[in-house]
């Protein structure tokens, strides 16, 4: 998964679908919001098995807690039994993954 591999040489990364337009830089804002989180993301309107946090639009702080949700993504994206956006809700419900938000 490439988003593993730069956060673990330190990058962050900005993740998202291509049909989101920016009219702004997200950048300052993204970096100014991440030095309290790991993980930004767009919420979605909804708690259902798909969860909370959309997948469309995700900023990815370089942290050893973030190499290890992204690590633990990509271990379980392997069973194919989820979507994306439902293992990613997943693994941030699990109380070990709590403080990534």
């Amino acid at each position: 998964m490439a988003v593993n591999f730069a956060v673990s040489l330190d990058y962050p990364v900005l993740q998202m679908d291509v049909d989101i337009v920016f009219l702004k830089n997200p950048f300052p804002y993204l970096k100014r919001a991440a030095k309290r989180r790991h993980v930004l993301g767009m919420i979605a309107p909804r708690n259902d098995d798909a969860g909370f946090m959309n997948t469309g639009l995700m900023y990815f702080r370089p942290s050893k807690i973030t190499e290890i949700l992204l690590q633990s993504f990509e271990n379980l994206s392997a069973l194919k039994t989820f979507g994306d956006q439902e293992l990613f809700n997943i693994l941030l419900r699990h109380h070990n993954m709590r403080q990534c938000l």
